[in-house]
């Protein structure tokens, strides 16, 4: 059951609604052995609606009744059909939707909410599945009256800019309550009409948000346009706070933003009672106004070889989120700290697309197929498998650090490509667009880019001699001139470490200098390049050897970075 909800403006105020639905499914007998489910109308003849929430049963709804899941096949609408075998008088007790179900009795339901939700539209309304729970008794003229065991939040969003923006995701925090994850409800009294859903307080951060995000719908706010998108959430207890952060942007690929993505964060919203189980808390209006401060990523295009390819990079590294088993790129341009952290992970060995670390992927791995990190569901960056994203290879690498033409000059140094600096205090390399030279923020102090930091590759003078190592003077880059250089297409990659195979049966140590990113080319032995720099420069070449890129064993672990093609309608 959708409950499908329409876009509305909401006032300048917290606003409390009451009950989102109480469903009533009544449950006619058609013989000893079946149930026909209708989604009856509900107050005095009129369909339940709060605020524009409006009830239906959708093609392919899942139920759960007495521990067997039933599927739906009905359109969109009030009434549904369904076959239950069960004895005359038996207790009934149903849950939806059964995706979400762990756990299913008379005493109790227990749902894994996800902390991720991908917008849906159906009909010019939002399709949001809320968790419900019923209980009754399997006779003619029985019913099952499902009851919300959430609550629901409004976000509320005005694009106050001179600018279409397209929208990317809406993360909810709160400082004390859980919003998703594991719970388990008490069914005890659910027939009451005062039946009640408790808060539960946890310091686990992880569980304390929940994100909206657009995938591959394309949701578009016009200049002066506001629309608002509703978030189920558990129960929220009085004196807590809930956070609102707006990731919008002028943007045509998920993951990429081709002219900006802006983050947004709302005033903080005190909740001055309860909110309980089937309400709704709406925002206050939170304006996009397009101001450059609040500009956190920018990608623009990079060439990759002598024809002339481009691509975009993504937004930011790759990452796996054991929380809810999902794929995502990082969110924040200056948020590189994390050096591999559960429950989030960053660091993968070569074709490990199962997201546990550090389980190993074959020795022999080749990035095609199932081992491609670009071919999975990227929460942000499309949440649709094979949608164009793929590991670059050397040659790519090498192609846009050393022989693409950048015309860019900084302090006499020509045709510069990157930059090793320190983001926020955090080192690493910002790889310069190739439009670079003609976007430089002009309020940006240059004088400390020197040969130093620009261009910084190790390089064979000749062959068989050694490549000499570079004290690399890092940059300091505040957040500020990162906001300015990420709105002109700068992009960067950060140090992380890597982690080494220390052979059958030990662990893996972590290895805390330099960054180290996988490339698509494999070699013999097991082996495949990768894309190092430190504090002795960029390797583009293996200096110990003398010959060949820079590679590393396959079940070692390194960071990686995907790109998609630049189409020619870009």
């Amino acid at each position: 059951m959708k409950n499908n909800m329409t876009t509305l403006r909401i006032a300048a105020a917290l606003l409390m609604a009451g009950t989102i639905s109480v469903m009533t499914v009544g449950c006619v007998k058609d013989n000893a052995s079946s149930l026909r489910l209708v989604a009856e109308k509900h107050h005095g003849g009129s369909k339940t609606s709060v605020d524009g929430v409006s009830v239906y049963w959708v093609e392919g709804d899942k139920v759960n009744i007495n521990g067997t899941e039933y599927t739906l096949n009905t359109s969109s609408s009030t009434e549904a059909s369904v076959e239950v075998t069960d004895n005359e008088n038996a207790t009934l007790y149903s849950a939806y939707p059964a995706e979400a179900i762990t756990a299913l009795s008379e005493a109790h339901v227990e749902f894994d909410l996800p902390a991720v939700y991908t917008y849906s539209l159906a009909n010019d309304r939002q399709e949001v599945a809320f968790p419900m729970a019923a209980k009754g008794v399997m006779q003619a003229g029985g019913e099952l009256r499902y009851k919300h065991l959430c609550a629901a939040v409004k976000v509320t969003v005005s694009n106050t800019s001179p600018y279409s923006l397209v929208m990317n995701s809406i993360i909810v925090s709160s400082d004390a309550s859980q919003l998703s994850g594991p719970v388990s409800i008490d069914l005890a009294g659910i027939d009451a009409p005062d039946f009640s859903v408790p808060a539960v307080a946890t310091d686990d951060a992880s569980l304390r948000s929940v994100m909206l995000t657009f995938g591959v719908e394309t949701v578009i706010l016009s200049s002066g346009q506001s629309a608002s998108f509703d978030i189920p959430i558990l129960p929220v207890a009085s004196g807590d706070h809930l956070h609102f952060t707006i990731n919008a942007g002028e943007k045509k690929i998920p993951g990429v933003s081709v002219t900006g993505v802006y983050k947004y964060t709302s005033n903080d919203i005190t909740v001055t009672q309860n909110v309980q189980r089937s309400q709704l808390i709406a925002t206050p209006d939170i304006p996009i106004a397009g101001d450059a401060s609040n500009i956190t990523y920018y990608s623009s295009k990079v060439t990759v070889n002598a024809s002339g390819k481009q691509v975009y990079f993504s937004q930011g590294d790759l990452e796996y989120n054991t929380t809810n088993n999902t794929w995502q790129f990082g969110e924040e341009s200056d948020a590189y700290t994390s050096f591999n952290v559960p429950p989030v992970y960053d660091i993968f060995r070569f074709g490990n697309c199962t997201g546990s670390n550090p389980e190993a992927a074959p020795a022999t791995a080749d990035l095609t197929g199932s081992t491609e990190w670009g071919n999975l569901p990227i929460t942000n960056g499309g949440n649709t498998a094979n949608s164009g994203w793929r590991t670059p290879s050397m040659s790519e690498f090498a192609y846009m650090l050393r022989y693409r033409t950048t015309d860019v000059t900084i302090n006499g140094i020509s045709n510069c490509h990157f930059l090793q600096c320190k983001v926020n205090g955090q080192k690493g390399m910002m790889i310069f667009p190739d439009n670079f030279a003609d976007n430089m923020p002009a309020d940006i102090d240059y004088s400390g880019w020197n040969s130093n930091n620009l261009d910084t590759r190790r390089e064979q003078p000749s062959a068989g001699v050694a490549a000499p190592s570079i004290a690399v003077e890092y940059v300091n880059i505040s957040l500020d001139d990162w906001a300015k250089l990420c709105r002109v297409g700068c992009n960067f990659m950060v140090e992380d470490g890597w982690y080494k195979d220390e052979g059958e049966g030990k662990e893996h140590s972590l290895q805390t200098d330099g960054g180290a990113y996988w490339t698509s080319t494999v070699v013999k032995d097991n082996n495949a390049y990768i894309l190092y720099f430190n504090n002795e420069g960029v390797t583009l070449y293996d200096w110990r050897k003398y010959s060949g890129p820079y590679s590393k064993k396959r079940i070692n672990g390194m960071t990686v970075r995907l790109v998609r093609d630049v189409e020619t309608t870009d």
